[in-house]
């Protein structure tokens, strides 16, 4: 990505540069070389404020790209070509200062460009560690606000003095967004955020047991919680994420966390398939919010006043500037438009700031608690409650699409076109697919995922066995090798529910394999099984349940792989020699797929039974993938769109089905204290540790 925006920076100098060597020529006039410094002026300036416009679009939507590479590819490199084009701008206009050929229309274009390079919501989703920038970016900033506050500074407009009363809040405004900038490239990693929340001193880690051996509940459910609270019924999902979030934060640091047991029952999930969804998309969201927007890094009331000053500076600049100076007419049609364009630019990005900072899920939980909610007055909260309807029709519906890899259909897929049959008949085609051949075996595989919706159906399976898991690890006391056996050997748990003959014929694709093997062994043998059974039995493919999550699920498989390291040749060829040690996972899966085949075939099994069987294997492997995965990986999918795998990984850590949580006894020293919760505490998150 970096690089993307590295070629289009040398570009733009490179065309830079021979444009001024013609214009020095001596047959160029000094108008020509006046018309081309304009031109090249008015260029930069657009393009900034374009840029600027296209980053803030694609920040607000980037949690919706679903993995779309060319968004990818023009966030990153407008990242990088904006402030190139800013800079550029200011030293444009720094050189024609110089030799006198800037006016005052012009010079107020410094302020906004000064705005362009600090606008935090540029940087919206486009890294997720941004510190690694702060260095490289700083020295930069800091020679670009010298620049715009010398151009300024330097210009004596005579009469054109307006100007500079309309611009001076503007640069203000620029300065302190370009500070702004800075500290959250500078405090951004999520890493530091959540040391914050673990520094705190235990205050109440222990509480004595009540006397007369009377039982006392040791934590409030924290639906009870809510009730207590009285918060309104428009935030209560709200507020439920945000609690389940920082209760959640140090896994999200993949740090392991041990919990006394008597206070499991805080790790429970005792709602409906879809607002158990729900409430993981909003504590997702406070995530994403964290890692790549940095909402958080605004403080809260001290963002809000900051927006509402930039909007009301950016709005009455866009007012005054027509009174001001409408009536000047020794200025060019291009510039007067120009400004006009950079105005209604700075008034639409800030208007858009203040929008998408009070509907951040993070001001609305400041909003709405009851101490914020009390000081509002009455007349603003109807409208707050409305911006909380709305944001839960924007968000919260939970994961609605996955996405899906075809390896078979990948390799089968025919890859002649015109150019491929003319070169048939001018050269030898058995050497050109040979030497096609060679390459692939070098080369990494590059597919594309397809999207699907989630079936309803499959979320209500997906939980269901998930809360079959919370049960048996309550069984067995919470040991941590009982979790480990439940979650990555509950596929062979599955073959073997179904008689140890089946567990003797299928097992080996489990088992006598590595896990990433048996993703693409079950892969394709779903796959093959799945377009088998669609042409035997066309009118039941539809009606199958079992069949179709079977099918959903083995596409997600290769999206739980790193896709880009694993080799083509690796996996889809035979060695030269063949030979059984020699097969690929290819033909393996073919041959899983015989067997699995064989079961209907031999009157064992009809194919509605089968189908259920793959079915809870792919769910099985599902939550071994999402147990093994570290939240590092999670947090990266945020940024490209999300993915099934994520939602199930913070599920499961809801029932307390975490390799980073760990349940033990409370200690025997303290024999006449007890654990206990506090929901109103959770900052302190040290405290709860055992």
């Amino acid at each position: 990505m970096i690089r993307c925006g590295v070629v289009i920076a040398i570009i733009l100098t490179e065309a830079s540069r021979i444009a001024a060597r013609a214009t020095a020529h001596s047959w160029a006039s000094p108008g020509v070389k006046e018309s081309w410094s304009r031109v090249q002026l008015y260029v930069l300036v657009l393009l900034s404020l374009t840029l600027n416009v296209v980053l803030i679009a694609l920040g607000y939507v980037i949690k919706n790209r679903r993995g779309k590479t060319s968004v990818a590819l023009l966030t990153h490199a407008g990242y990088f070509v904006g402030d190139l084009a800013a800079t550029a701008a200011l030293i444009t206009l720094l050189k024609r200062q110089s030799s006198g050929r800037v006016n005052a229309l012009q010079v107020f274009w410094a302020p906004f460009l000064l705005s362009h390079l600090g606008s935090t919501e540029t940087i919206a989703a486009n890294f997720f560690d941004k510190k690694k920038l702060f260095r490289l970016y700083t020295l930069g900033l800091i020679i670009q606000i010298g620049i715009a506050c010398y151009i300024f500074g330097r210009f004596e407009g005579g009469s054109d003095n307006t100007l500079a009363r309309i611009a001076i809040p503007i640069t203000i405004s620029g300065i302190i967004k370009c500070l702004e900038r800075l500290c959250i490239l500078r405090f951004s990693r999520f890493q530091d955020f959540t040391i914050s929340t673990l520094s705190g001193v235990p205050p109440n880690k222990f509480k004595p047991k009540p006397a007369g051996g009377q039982s006392e509940q040791l934590y409030e459910q924290l639906d009870d919680h809510l009730d207590r609270k009285s918060i309104i019924p428009e935030a209560r999902h709200l507020h439920r994420a945000y609690l389940s979030f920082m209760m959640f934060m140090p896994l999200f640091s993949d740090i392991n966390v041990r919990i006394y047991n008597t206070l499991s029952g805080i790790f429970s999930l005792n709602k409906d398939a879809k607002e158990a969804f729900n409430m993981v998309d909003f504590e997702l969201n406070l995530l994403f919010d964290v890692l790549y927007t940095k909402t958080i890094m605004h403080h809260v009331l001290l963002g809000f006043i900051l927006r509402f000053i930039y909007f009301f500076l950016s709005t009455g600049a866009l007012l005054a500037f027509p009174y001001a100076y409408g009536h000047k007419q020794h200025h060019s049609s291009p510039e007067i438009i120009m400004t006009y364009m950079l105005l209604l630019g700075e008034f639409l990005a800030d208007g858009t700031a203040v929008i998408s900072h009070i509907l951040s899920g993070w001001t609305m939980q400041w909003l709405t608690t009851p101490t914020n909610w009390g000081r509002l007055p009455r007349c603003v909260r109807p409208y707050i409650a409305y911006c909380m309807k709305f944001k839960m029709s924007m968000q919260g519906q939970g994961v609605n699409y996955m996405a899906q890899h075809s390896l078979l259909s990948y390799c089968l897929k025919a890859k002649v076109n015109k150019f491929n049959a003319a070169i048939k008949k001018l050269v030898d085609a058995k050497r050109i697919l040979k030497v096609f051949w060679d390459i692939q075996k070098h080369a990494w595989v590059d597919v594309r995922p397809t999207w699907a919706l989630v079936d309803p159906g499959l979320k209500e399976l997906i939980l269901s066995r998930l809360q079959k898991k919370r049960k048996k690890y309550d069984n067995g006391k919470f040991k941590f090798s009982c979790l480990s056996n439940l979650v990555q050997k509950g596929a062979s748990d599955v073959l073997k529910d179904k008689g140890i003959e089946i567990y003797e014929e299928l097992h080996w694709s489990l088992t006598k394999v590595e896990f990433t093997h048996s993703l693409l062994l079950w892969h394709i043998a779903t796959d093959i099984l799945f377009h088998y059974h669609k042409r035997r039995y066309p009118g039941s493919c539809g009606r199958n349940n079992n069949q179709i999550n079977s099918q959903d699920l083995a596409q997600v498989a290769p999206t739980l792989l790193e896709l880009d390291n694993i080799k083509f040749q690796a996996f889809f060829s035979v060695p030269e020699g063949g030979g059984e040690g020699g097969k690929s996972v290819f033909f393996k899966g073919c041959d899983l797929a015989k067997q699995l085949h064989s079961f209907t075939v031999d009157a064992r099994w009809d194919p509605e039974e089968l189908w259920e069987m793959i079915s809870c294997v792919w769910l099985e492997m599902l939550f071994s993938a999402a147990y093994d995965c570290d939240w590092k990986e999670h947090a990266y999918q945020l940024g490209q769109g999300g993915e099934l795998l994520t939602h199930v990984a913070l599920l499961m850590a809801h029932l307390g089905l975490c390799k980073h949580l760990r349940m033990t006894k409370p200690p025997t020293d303290h024999k006449v204290c007890m654990p206990c919760w506090d929901w109103d505490h959770l900052t302190q998150m040290a405290s709860y540790f055992a």
